[in-house]
C-alpha cells in the first residue's frame, strides 16, 4: 500500500467523507493489504481502549457502535464483512470469542448481533445485559439491538449461558422448536439442526421448557435434563450428572458409559471433521474417557487400545474401520 493510501485510509477514521467509501472498499477487498490494515486498525483500537483495558467496556463500545448505526446500503455491509476480518484478529485475544457482525435492514429498522463459534472450536461471549456464556463448535446466536429491554437471543448448535436475573425481562432463549424461558440460572442448550433432540441441561436456578408449536411446557430443577423430540413433540425430565454436558465449556469433552456413535458424533464437533464409521463398529464397545489436550490422532490412538478399529485421515475426513 502506498503512503498516500495509508494517510487517506488513517484520515477516514476521523473524518470520513462520501467520497472514500469506494476507496476503502477497495483496500479492504485486496488481500495484498492485510498487514497494513492490520497495523492501522491495531492503532485505532488502541486509541479507544482505555487503560489497562476493560473488557466490559470495549464490549459495550461495540455493542453501541453496532446497534447506533442506520441501516444503509449494501456498502455497509460489504464493509463490516471485510473490517471483521482485521477486527477479529484484534479482538480474539481480548474477549476469547469470535464475533461476527451482521446488519439487515427490515422494515422496524432493527439490526442485529451475530455471534458464532466456528467447527473445532469452543468461544465465550458477553451480552449486552451483562449475562455470559460460551457457544460449542460450529454453534450461532443472534439478538437484536433492544436486546436490553427485551432478552430474546436465537440459538443454533449448542450454547451454555449463565443469565443475569432480571425479573422485569425474562431471557428467552429460541431455537427453531422450541423456547427456554428463564430470568436468572445457568444452562446448557443443545440444538444441533441435525439432531432430532433438543438438551436442555440446569446447573441452577430454573427454566422452563416451552413446545413452540402447541405452548405444552415444563419446568427444570437443577441437576435435571430435558429431552425435547422435534418430531413428536414429547418431553421428558431426567436425572443427570450436568458436568458430562456442560463440561465442553470448560475445554473438557466428558464420556461415561457412552456407545461409540455418540463419541465419535461429539468429537466431529470437538475436533471440527467429519467422520465416517464402519456400521459394525457402532454397538461395539461403551466408553469411560476425558479428551482434554489430546490431539485427534492421539484420541484415535487412545481408541485402538479397547476397540478393535483401524483409522485413516484424510484433510478433514476421518474414516474408521472394524480392525480385520
Amino acid at each position: 500500500m502506498k503512503d498516500s493510501e495509508k494517510n487517506r485510509f488513517e484520515d477516514y477514521f476521523q473524518s470520513p467523507g462520501q467520497d472514500d467509501h469506494t476507496f476503502v472498499e477497495n483496500l479492504f477487498f485486496n488481500k495484498g493489504n492485510e498487514d497494513t490494515l492490520r497495523s492501522i486498525a491495531n492503532k485505532q483500537w488502541e486509541k479507544i481502549l482505555p487503560k489497562p483495558i476493560d473488557l466490559q467496556h470495549l464490549l459495550n463500545k461495540i455493542h453501541f457502535d453496532i446497534n447506533s448505526k442506520k441501516p444503509e446500503k449494501s456498502f455497509t455491509q460489504k464493509f463490516f464483512q471485510a473490517y471483521s476480518r482485521v477486527a477479529a484478529i484484534l479482538i480474539l485475544p481480548l474477549l476469547i470469542a469470535s464475533l461476527v457482525v451482521w446488519i439487515n435492514p427490515f422494515s422496524s429498522g432493527k439490526t442485529y448481533s451475530e455471534l458464532t463459534a466456528p467447527k473445532g472450536s469452543r468461544v465465550q461471549f458477553v451480552l449486552p445485559d451483562g449475562s455470559t456464556g460460551h457457544l460449542n463448535s460450529g454453534s450461532t446466536i443472534r439478538y437484536a439491538s433492544n436486546f436490553n429491554t427485551k432478552r430474546h437471543i436465537e440459538l443454533s448448535g449448542e450454547g451454555y449461558f449463565d443469565v443475569k436475573k432480571d425479573l422485569r425481562s425474562p431471557f428467552i432463549v429460541k431455537t427453531k422448536h422450541a423456547h427456554i424461558k428463564v430470568h436468572g440460572t445457568s444452562f446448557d442448550v443443545c440444538a444441533y439442526e441435525t439432531e432430532n433432540i433438543i438438551i436442555t441441561t440446569l446447573e441452577s436456578g430454573s427454566v422452563e421448557i416451552i413446545n413452540k408449536k402447541t405452548s405444552a411446557s415444563t419446568v427444570l430443577k437443577p441437576g435435571q435434563q430435558n429431552q425435547f423430540n422435534k418430531w413428536t413433540g414429547k418431553m421428558q425430565n431426567l436425572e443427570v450428572d450436568t458436568k458430562l454436558y456442560t463440561s465442553w465449556k470448560d475445554d473438557l469433552l466428558r464420556f461415561d458409559n457412552a456407545p461409540f456413535d455418540e463419541v465419535v458424533k461429539k468429537m466431529e464437533r470437538w475436533f471440527g471433521v467429519k467422520i465416517i464409521l464402519d456400521e459394525k463398529l457402532q454397538d461395539s464397545e461403551n466408553f469411560t474417557m476425558t479428551i482434554k489436550t489430546e490431539s485427534l490422532r492421539e484420541t484415535l490412538q487412545l481408541l485402538q487400545l479397547t476397540t478393535p478399529m483401524t483409522y485413516k485421515i484424510e484433510n478433514e475426513m476421518v474414516y474408521i474401520k472394524q480392525k480385520r
